[in-house]
C-alpha cells in the first residue's frame, strides 16, 4: 500500500486514516482494502462470479429455510439455506462455464447455529456430480459467524464450486451466501 502524506497531518492522524483504509482478517493474517467494500457504485474489478448463477444442495429443510438460490442472491443477511440432517451435505454453485477461482467466501449465520458448518470444505472443478472428486480449495475446521474467507492455495479452474461437509459427519448445513472470486479478495 502506497503511503500518502497530507500536509499538517500528525503521525497519529496518518495511522488512523490508514487503519480505516485497511482491514486485517486476523485468522488469515491478510490485509484487505476497504475501497472495494465501501463504494457500491464503483465498478468492482473482481466481481463475485457466483452471483445469480444456478445453485443446488444435497437436500432442503423446507420448514426453516429458503431454496439453494438464496446462496447466490447477493444478500448476506437475508434468508438462509439449510439442508436436512445427513452425512456429507453440500451446496453446489454452477458457474455455467469453466472459470478461474482463487477465493471463496462462505457467509455463515450470525444469529444461531453458526457451528453447524464447522469442518466445511470447498472444492472447485468440472465434476458436477461429486464434491470430493474436484480439486480442494480449502477448509475451515472452526467456522466463524459471518464471512469465512477461503483462499485456494493456487488459482483453480472449474465450472462447479462445492461447499460440503465430510461424509463421516451427521449434520445439517445452514448458510447465507457463497461468493466466488477470480482473484484474492476480501468480503
Amino acid at each position: 500500500m502506497k503511503a500518502t502524506h497530507r500536509e499538517g497531518e500528525s503521525i497519529a492522524e496518518k495511522r488512523t486514516r490508514r487503519e480505516k483504509e485497511v482491514i486485517t482478517d486476523d485468522e488469515e493474517g491478510l490485509l484487505w482494502s476497504k475501497s472495494l467494500l465501501g463504494d457500491k457504485t464503483a465498478q468492482n474489478p473482481n466481481p463475485n462470479v457466483a452471483l445469480g448463477k444456478p445453485a443446488s444442495m444435497s437436500s432442503h429443510w423446507t420448514t426453516h429455510s429458503g431454496p439453494a438460490s438464496v446462496a447466490v442472491d447477493g444478500n448476506r443477511s437475508g434468508i438462509f439455506l439449510q439442508t436436512n440432517f445427513e452425512y456429507g451435505s453440500w451446496v453446489k454453485i454452477d458457474l455455467l462455464k469453466e472459470d478461474t477461482v482463487s477465493t471463496v467466501i462462505v457467509v455463515n449465520r450470525r444469529e444461531c447455529c453458526f457451528w453447524r458448518i464447522n469442518g466445511f470444505k470447498v472444492s472447485v472443478g468440472n465434476n458436477g456430480n461429486k464434491a470430493g472428486s474436484n480439486t480442494k480449495c480449502g477448509r475451515r475446521s472452526i467456522a466463524k459467524e459471518g464471512p469465512n474467507i477461503i483462499q485456494c492455495p493456487k488459482m483453480l479452474r472449474g465450472r462447479y464450486v462445492f461447499v460440503y461437509m465430510p461424509k463421516k459427519r451427521w449434520t445439517t448445513m445452514a448458510l447465507l451466501e457463497v461468493e466466488v472470486y477470480r482473484r484474492r479478495t476480501t468480503e
